[in-house]
């Protein structure tokens, strides 16, 4: 019989606590425990992880909600837990911000192996450094250089088998820091409703179109020249009966004033869903004829809004500013997992232009990530 390959996660957060890197490890680690895998989770002393250990060992996954901090202390104090435990992998899932308050978890990559010192590492970057775009102050400069310090340490330490990332852009300065890293693509944690609610559907009327916002909403997007030339192109004699609507779904954040204000500005129906279940969040998406992000079209490929738009089938369009990096050129009219980036004067051939959606879900993901593991082993 052939053993179980035992893999544990290392993550600062995990559901119920919300947090998007928590929702995808944990997503991630069902689709594993489904293909064989013994899976464990370490990650923070919270409460209320605490309280859903039986749920999680009764799908086999084990959860060890026990790092009161990610620093040497906090990892000392854990480290008899696994003095007889042995793993064939061990996935660090790393954002900054999560094993630090203020984004530099000095000495991670030295503590993790104290902790573990005869690991097999994947490492995968979820977040990298600040200041990134070119613009940038001087204060995010210097946090951003030693963030970017603390990520060549802690990869120089604990040399993982296997880098992945989930956008190019990341890949690039990756490699740039002398490691090569793949891209592992982005799932969706909003599963897709196989029938719509009445309440929702009725939100649709006939001959409207239907564009949504979902989630946090960025600042600097070219609001009025988009809707100025959405109106131009919706109002031509092929679609001059159609309407207008937009939906904001689930928390958007303070900026989502600027788009209500050009909004009411301009005589558009708009609504507001606030808060929803998962259920609800798919229900609305599936209503939805174009999907509108605001992240920045090199970012587009780690954004798990546009990872939902996506798997909903959704056409989705890039309204963002410009963010642009030196060490990495980008070309914005490049088709970045099916995501078309508006630029003044381009809606009407975007939104002729036909789909070429590219959506990897779950279990697709697993699996690749299964395939790298093995062969990097």
């Amino acid at each position: 019989m052939i053993p179980q390959k035992k893999i544990l996660f290392i993550t600062n957060n995990f559901p119920p606590i919300s947090d998007g890197v928590g929702d995808y490890t944990y997503k991630l680690t069902q689709n594993l425990v489904r293909q064989g895998f013994d899976v464990s989770i370490l990650c923070s002393k919270k409460t209320d992880i605490i309280n859903s250990k039986e749920k999680f060992s009764l799908e086999n996954i084990t959860v060890l909600p026990i790092v009161k901090t990610w620093d040497s202390k906090g990892l000392n104090e854990v480290k008899n837990v696994f003095k007889d435990k042995t793993y064939n992998y061990i996935s660090l899932q790393y954002v900054p911000f999560a094993f630090n308050k203020k984004g530099l978890p000095i000495h991670l990559g030295k503590n993790l192996k104290n902790t573990f010192p005869n690991a097999i590492w994947h490492i995968m970057f979820h977040e990298l450094w600040v200041a990134m775009e070119s613009g940038a102050s001087f204060k995010s400069n210097i946090h951003g250089y030693i963030q970017k310090r603390l990520i060549n340490g802690l990869t120089k330490t604990l040399k993982p088998a296997l880098i992945n990332t989930h956008c190019n852009l990341y890949k690039h300065q990756i490699n740039q820091l002398g490691y090569s890293a793949t891209i592992l693509p982005l799932f969706s944690n909003i599963l897709k409703s196989q029938q719509i609610a009445p309440h929702i559907e009725s939100h649709k009327k006939t001959n409207t179109i239907v564009l949504s916002i979902f989630g946090s909403i960025h600042y600097g997007a070219p609001i009025s020249l988009f809707l100025d030339e959405l109106l131009q192109v919706t109002q031509n004699d092929s679609n001059k009966f159609a309407k207008i609507k937009f939906i904001f779904i689930g928390n958007c954040g303070l900026n989502i004033e600027e788009w209500t204000r050009a909004l009411k500005n301009r005589d558009i129906e708009f609504e507001i869903t606030g808060k929803l279940s998962e259920h609800d969040i798919s229900n609305y998406l599936s209503i939805t004829d174009i999907g509108i992000t605001t992240t920045p079209y090199v970012l587009v490929e780690k954004s798990g809004t546009v990872a939902a738009m996506l798997q909903h089938d959704l056409n989705v369009i890039c309204v963002a500013r410009d963010w642009n990096v030196e060490a990495c050129k980008i070309n914005h009219s490049t088709n970045l997992i099916g995501v078309k980036n508006y630029q003044n004067g381009t809606l009407e051939k975007i939104m002729n232009t036909p789909n070429t959606l590219v959506y990897n879900d779950v279990l697709n993901v697993s699996k690749q990530l299964i395939r790298e593991l093995n062969k990097d082993k």
